[in-house]
């Protein structure tokens, strides 16, 4: 299953996906359609890519994989305010953990499943797991 990592405060993001590296290249690029400019990370041993490319890599993942799971780093001790929940985009770092940002309009087309919170070296992050919403059905 493909994953991304939105560290809080930094400018790229982590993704796996599970082929090869090379085809991982190929298939970032073909998605994005633009100059995206992946780096391979040898410590985490995955690609990354500039977090502005989150929802067009998501959503192009969804079209390709069942399920993408998205972690996200948090702050547990910021609240969740009306300037988070009348934002635009996906990015936040605030207790919500991102489901009000916004108001959660980032995910639209999206059934997701939210994982425990869990402290990582002292970083909170929070797992979703994403999937296309089906199409909704034609009236008999």
């Amino acid at each position: 299953m493909p994953s991304i990592a939105l560290p809080a405060g930094q400018e790229r993001m982590a993704v796996w996906i599970p082929v090869r590296r090379r085809a991982t290249l190929r298939l970032i690029n073909e998605i994005l359609a633009v100059r995206a400019r992946p780096d391979w990370d040898d410590e985490l041993e995955c690609w990354m890519v500039s977090r502005g490319h989150f929802t067009a890599l998501a959503e192009g993942l969804l079209r390709r994989y069942p399920r993408v799971a998205v972690a996200r780093e948090f702050n547990r001790a910021e609240a969740c305010t009306a300037s988070c929940k009348n934002a635009s985009g996906p990015y936040c770092t605030c207790s919500c953990q991102a489901r009000n940002h916004g108001g959660g309009d980032w995910m639209a087309g999206w059934r997701t499943t939210s994982g425990p919170a869990r402290d990582v070296g002292g970083f909170w992050w929070t797992w979703l797991l994403a999937e296309k919403e089906a199409p909704p059905r034609p009236a008999a």
